[in-house]
């Protein structure tokens, strides 16, 4: 591969336990596919035979963060695109040709070094406080049950009448035993109706419903934005944004809403809308949870308990059908919601938004020497859409950046974009 610098190699070893930038072998057909990662040696990996791992030879991590972040841009990922059968694999002719561009401005790798390093950290970052916040719940639940013990029984009629259905998962014992948990909290729990909530299914964007849409990635005036389910994080954080043009009035969402994806392999992801939207929406495949109390933190503790169940497999079990299944509206209310303190639920919800986390973006005291040690700061403090926000910022400016490299041009070093 003419890759620059050249201490830049491949090892034929399969287990890892340094610092690489990891790639795809199976680039795919499209030049979105995100087809590298970077391993920071947290602990022993071993490395799959569709996959490469780029080290290198003189330890110097600025040019490691500098390649990985080259592997992002789509100049990088046109070169990577696969050909052939339906794993569209890149072959090794293809990466020996691949062209990285020379830098010679130390400064400008210093620069793109940094703001990878400090990306990477609040990617990390907020998988420890997803973590963090799944293991409150966890804690909360366990550390204060009532006296009574577990025992399972077979379900009786009065139970299948009462969940009106009859399918094994939600009285298989493990099932039961999660669920007993919850149930049995010293502080009761409530449905989510009795907790304020009403329910209702995303706007219908069937053509027979709303007529004729126009669909884009780029936003227009008078469209709206479409935040889809699919394109949900585990972590409550939006992947990617697609806009809708519909001469029609669509059914809305407000602040604090919840949206929750209730249908397919990976339902259970969700999001509260944390801002004011005038033309956001979502589809018939998200369900919105609108506070009538408008308790953002309640909505913000309900998101987070969800997560909490679908890291467990419940709300796998609660669903029904085929194709990943769907956890319909009519099942909702057999749901216990765990009636926690108001300190902990502001704990819960403080990790997932912190309105009070703010980056000191003062143009004056950010540089590339302690850029990493301020944002670790502000890490500390920051719930994950904090984070989430500064990472799609530093993303962006990345992508210029790498632009700018790839057509040699000049690259002015600020932290100016981080400011709002």
């Amino acid at each position: 591969m003419n890759i620059y610098p050249t201490n830049i190699y491949f090892p034929n070893q399969s287990f890892l336990n340094n610092k690489c930038v990891l790639i795809s072998l199976t680039g795919g057909a499209e030049s979105e596919n995100d087809i590298s990662a970077f391993f920071d040696a947290d602990f022993p990996a071993f490395l799959n035979q569709r996959v490469s791992a780029y080290f290198n030879k003189t330890n110097n991590d600025d040019t490691t963060y500098l390649f990985y972040a080259l592997t992002k841009h789509n100049f990088f990922r046109y070169q990577w695109l696969g050909k052939g059968g339906i794993q569209k694999n890149t072959v090794s002719n293809e990466r020996d040709n691949a062209y990285i561009p020379k830098i010679k401005n130390s400064k400008a790798v210093k620069y793109v070094s940094t703001l990878t390093r400090v990306v990477l950290q609040i990617e990390k970052e907020i998988r420890k406080k997803h973590f963090k916040i799944n293991e409150l719940i966890k804690n909360e639940i366990e550390s204060n049950q009532l006296p009574h013990q577990f025992q399972y029984e077979f379900p009786s009629l009065d139970d299948l009448k009462f969940a009106a259905r009859f399918d094994t998962n939600v009285f298989t014992p493990y099932f039961k035993s999660e669920e007993f948990k919850i149930r049995n909290y010293k502080s009761g729990y409530s449905s989510i109706e009795n907790l304020g909530f009403e329910i209702s299914r995303g706007q219908n964007l069937q053509i027979s419903n709303i007529g004729e849409s126009v669909y884009s990635e780029k936003h227009y005036d008078g469209f709206y934005t479409l935040m889809l389910p699919k394109h949900l994080s585990r972590y409550g954080t939006v992947n990617k944004v697609e806009y809708l043009g519909n001469r029609r009035e669509l059914k809305t969402l407000k602040k604090g809403d919840l949206i929750f994806g209730a249908e397919g392999f990976e339902k259970g992801r969700s999001i509260v809308i944390l801002d004011e939207r005038s033309r956001t929406i979502t589809n018939i495949h998200g369900i919105t949870l609108h506070h009538k109390q408008k308790n953002i933190q309640l909505s913000i503790f309900i998101k987070c308990f969800l997560d909490y169940l679908r890291n467990i497999g419940l709300i796998d079990r609660y669903a029904v059908g085929g194709n990943g299944g769907s956890l319909a509206m009519k099942y909702w209310s057999i749901i216990p919601f765990p009636n926690f303190p108001d300190t902990k639920q502001k704990e819960i919800a403080n990790l997932y938004h912190n309105p009070q986390a703010i980056l000191d973006t003062s143009t004056s005291k950010l540089t590339v020497d302690n850029f990493v040690q301020i944002d670790n700061s502000f890490n500390e403090k920051a719930g994950i859409t904090e984070l989430d926000l500064t990472a799609k910022r530093l993303k962006e400016r990345l992508d210029e950046v790498i632009d700018k490299i790839v057509k040699d041009q000049t690259i002015n070093i600020t932290f100016n974009f981080l400011q709002i």
